[in-house]
């Protein structure tokens, strides 16, 4: 089976990046840039699993490996400018956080904290690169979150973790002063935000479910943070504010726009953007299959106007010609009976929809 790295628009719909040169046909994308202009993550070469940087101009180029480690790496994050690049390679210390902002220098690992490891994963950035977050193994063995900034280096977040515990950083804002992730604590998982301030602090988990909960992003102040919980009937995406709290992403999209939600279940929320308003994640749509969402959280209701493909709050002949582009492309977004196929009555159910306007 080939997979196959993508990056998608309203405008233009899902768009594959390719893969690299030799072996299976493999990518996949892990980071983008604040313009979307560069995209990084992990493709197949000749020699392994290899970190790579795209461009719509250089399409999908290889960072290389470490010296004398193993061929196994990927480009987990990138900064909003698109220069610098952090991810995880082996190295011959064993799994390595590295960072990349030039062909020459090639992955430079980011060092290690006395008696402990290299950190294993650097794995988001601040808006400049100037500070990274991650996780390392401390000198008792166990996972512990770590920052990384280019004054003071690598310095664990939080209290040392007590046996049987962890913790790992999963992003950080844009000035680098935010870190959000999860800590384990015996059998539950909690999300937790960290400042210098404030410490770690831990943002519970939703209703319902089990004692659980990951940070995955957050907005560029870090006040609006996302990732998922488990609630009752499984896991769900979440959304949290100071003032809200942790809160369910359909439950507070239901306010909103109530019937484009039928037969969705958003699993999680894996980003969400600069102004904290839009997330992107991925579920189940009512078909029953795998699919990513966008979603804008914040803002006044808007009606079911679904001939409106390009969301320009118009329904005008652009829509007719994305709904085309996305029904000759097998697109799911063209299945506008929702009867989970894309076929020709799609057409005149769209046709039907666009004449009578909303």
């Amino acid at each position: 089976m080939s997979y196959e790295a993508c990056y998608w628009t309203r405008a233009g719909g899902t768009v594959g990046l390719g893969d690299l040169a030799g072996s299976g046909f493999y990518s996949r994308a892990l980071g983008v840039s604040a313009d979307g202009s560069v995209i990084v993550g992990q493709g197949l070469s000749t020699l392994g699993y290899e970190p790579f940087r795209w461009t719509a101009t250089t399409g999908v180029v290889g960072l290389g490996y470490f010296s004398g480690g193993e061929f196994d790496g990927m480009a987990l994050g990138v900064s909003a400018d698109g220069l610098t690049i952090v991810g995880t390679a082996v190295s011959v210390a064993g799994n390595t956080g590295f960072r990349w902002s030039n062909a020459s220098d090639g992955l430079i690992p980011l060092g290690d904290i006395t008696g402990g490891s290299y950190l294993e994963v650097a794995r988001w950035l601040s808006a400049d690169g100037s500070v990274i977050v991650g996780r390392f193994c401390n000198t008792a063995g166990r996972t512990q979150a770590v920052r990384w900034s280019s004054v003071g280096g690598l310095m664990p977040i939080g209290p040392t973790p007590p046996p049987g515990s962890a913790t790992d950083a999963q992003a950080v804002s844009s000035d680098g002063e935010v870190v959000v992730g999860y800590r384990l604590d015996g059998p539950g998982v909690e999300a937790f935000r960290w400042t210098e301030a404030g410490g770690l602090v831990g943002l519970g988990d939703l209703e319902g479910g089990d004692s659980s909960s990951m940070a995955l992003a957050t907005s560029a102040n870090g006040s609006v943070v996302v990732g998922y919980a488990h609630m009752a009937d499984g896991r769900r995406a979440f959304v949290w504010t100071a003032v809200d709290g942790m809160r369910d992403v359909s439950s507070v999209l239901e306010e909103l726009v109530t019937p484009r939600l039928t037969g969705w279940t958003l699993l999680s929320a894996n980003g969400v953007s600069a102004d904290g308003k839009t997330i992107v994640g991925e579920g189940t749509n009512p078909c029953g299959q795998a699919e990513a969402w966008v979603a804008r959280i914040d803002g006044p209701a808007l009606p079911d106007c679904t001939p409106d493909v390009n969301g320009d709050a118009q329904v005008t002949v652009p829509d007719i010609f994305l709904f085309l582009s996305q029904y000759f492309a097998g697109d799911t977004l063209a299945d506008f009976n929702r009867d989970c196929e894309t076929t020709v009555p799609d057409i005149f159910a769209f046709l039907s929809a666009w004449f009578a306007g909303c």
